[in-house]
């Protein structure tokens, strides 16, 4: 029940905000470098682009690519970003296809390259995809040549039970420990320059991000 009402996306960002005392944005746009006019940004993942509704208007990235499989959330990502002035385009692919459709994989670098895209954005997605799914992406990135670094956020089991409680209730369902989300990055060609960490109003939550590099 809980899981189809924050399939809204209005209803998800306002009962989020709520429900764990206030998503910390701003946090997440300077530990992400969400705020770099140099950056020319992939988001995949996107969703409904609520990051880009804290981004300060003189301190906006260049470009942003928002790519998610939900039409109903790139169309309200869509407004964010027009009312934010922030340049950008809207694509609908499913990233859980990577290994089944080649032709996804070519559109993606071909966006990639196209656009110039140098910084990605992975807020909230590996605790989405299943592991196969997660190395395909960081593989066909590490093919680009542009993309330089990979920023990555996700809810994480750390045994406290607050925060194992709304980590089990989040609409991701491969939701993981830190040492396995460290051990699935290691499988790949990226490797962990930086590990940050964060939370919302409620400290006992946790949100666990890594900053990528090549090897």
């Amino acid at each position: 029940m809980l899981q189809s009402i924050l399939s809204n996306s209005s209803l998800y960002f306002w009962l989020r905000n709520i429900g764990v005392g206030g998503v910390p944005y701003k946090t997440w746009i300077k530990n992400m470098e969400v705020n770099r006019a140099s950056h020319r940004i992939l988001d995949l993942g996107c969703g409904t682009c609520d990051i880009y509704r804290f981004v300060e208007p003189d301190m906006r990235p260049e470009f942003v690519l928002g790519i998610d499989f939900s039409e109903k959330y790139l169309k309200t990502a869509k407004e964010v970003l027009t009312s934010r002035n922030i340049s950008h385009q809207l694509i609908n692919l499913n990233l859980e296809k990577l290994d089944s459709d080649s032709s996804i994989e070519q559109e993606l670098i071909q966006h990639i390259e196209d656009h110039k895209l140098n910084h990605t954005l992975l807020i909230g997605v590996l605790h989405h995809l299943p592991d196969e799914a997660i190395l395909n992406t960081l593989s066909i990135l590490h093919k680009t040549s542009s993309i330089e670094s990979i920023h990555t956020l996700d809810v994480l089991f750390n045994g406290n039970a607050i925060n194992d409680f709304f980590a089990r209730n989040d609409r991701g369902t491969f939701v993981r420990k830190e040492e396995e989300y460290l051990q699935l990055i290691e499988k790949s060609n990226w490797k962990v320059d930086k590990i940050v960490w964060s939370h919302p109003g409620i400290s006992s939550i946790q949100y666990f991000q890594m900053n990528l590099i090549r090897k």
